[in-house]
């Protein structure tokens, strides 16, 4: 009849012991990890070992703890030396087959188990010390906010065409004209921070105004496309009138560049005479020329303004200088 002992350490070794009456067998050893739940030292619990480690490493206190506590587990442990055994001639064989274990030394007529080796011990202290206590410091990078650069007068009427488009399917652009701020530093010739625009709708006989802003501004000026409150229109009237966004061909910072560049235009003459006057640049459609074009404005406004170029919108060639 077998008899079966059983001997659990803190780590979670099984030791097991097969053990029989004399003249019937031998005692083998055999070790089976297992996973126990957590022995109490003194009025303090130790975690169960091992366990899984965090990214942030294992207490070394804690781990101290129960490295102690198996530590004092393993000593604590007696050689068993009262098994006497009788192995029979199937048992030698056996034994002399499978050559007996180091671990089970033949002492006369006695097998004894040895107390288990520290080492277990010794192995986990190394594991647990190689886990750093120290947290993981990560460094963040503070991304700057994107700069709010000013924007050609092209890219600006493009963004409010397209809520324009959804006010109205046949929406046409009346006019439109580059607004300064003063919190914003002017960016290269031909560009704005904030422009406004005035779309009109002949199925809806109604008219609406744009903005868009590269910042928040003082106002109804919000940052990007904005739509204003809508008014009625009877049709093209007057000096000026709508025209399609397909005309627009040139953006603003080549029809400055034309300016300067275009002898006849006198713009590079005019702006050497009176340097920093504010650039205003306003589109629109008027009796003499066939195209939208762009007039390139030194001053606040064209009513405060002694001398401006009109840049074709279609062609980009230079039309005429007004003072």
């Amino acid at each position: 009849m077998l008899t079966v002992g059983v001997c659990v350490g803190l780590v979670g070794f099984v030791f097991v012991g097969v053990v029989v009456r004399p003249g019937d067998g031998v005692v083998v050893p055999g070790v089976v990890p297992v996973v126990l739940p957590p022995p109490v030292v003194g009025v303090v619990g130790v975690a169960p070992l091992p366990w899984p480690v965090a990214h942030t490493g294992i207490n070394n206190p804690t781990a101290a703890v129960a490295v102690i506590a198996l530590t004092q587990f393993f000593e604590a442990i007696q050689t068993s030396v009262d098994s006497i055994h009788y192995p029979t001639k199937i048992e030698r064989r056996m034994l002399t087959a499978r050559r007996t274990p180091a671990l089970v030394v033949r002492m006369g007529m006695h097998l004894i188990m040895p107390k288990p080796s520290i080492l277990p011990a010794i192995a986990l202290l190394a594991i647990l010390t190689a886990c750093s206590d120290t947290p993981t410091t990560t460094t963040v990078v503070k991304k700057e906010p994107e700069k709010a650069e000013p924007v050609t007068g092209q890219t600006a009427i493009f963004k409010m065409y397209q809520m324009a488009r959804s006010w109205a399917s046949d929406s046409q652009v009346m006019k439109m004209q580059s607004i300064r701020l003063s919190e914003v530093k002017d960016g290269p010739p031909g560009t704005a921070p904030a422009w406004q625009a005035t779309f009109v709708s002949q199925a809806k006989s109604q008219a609406r105004s744009y903005t868009y802003s590269i910042v928040e501004g003082e106002g109804n000026l919000h940052k990007g496309a904005f739509a204003g409150p809508e008014e009625g229109w009877s049709g093209n009237r007057g000096l000026t009138s709508s025209f399609l966004m397909a005309a627009i061909k040139v953006d603003t910072d080549a029809a400055y560049k034309t300016a300067m560049e275009t002898v006849r235009s006198h713009a590079a003459e005019y702006d050497k005479k009176n340097p920093g006057k504010p650039i205003t640049i306003l589109l629109e459609r008027t009796n003499k020329h066939p195209d939208p074009a762009w007039r390139i404005i030194w001053g606040e406004s064209v009513g405060t303004s002694n001398f401006s170029v009109l840049i074709d919108a279609s062609t980009g060639e230079y039309l005429e200088t007004l003072r």
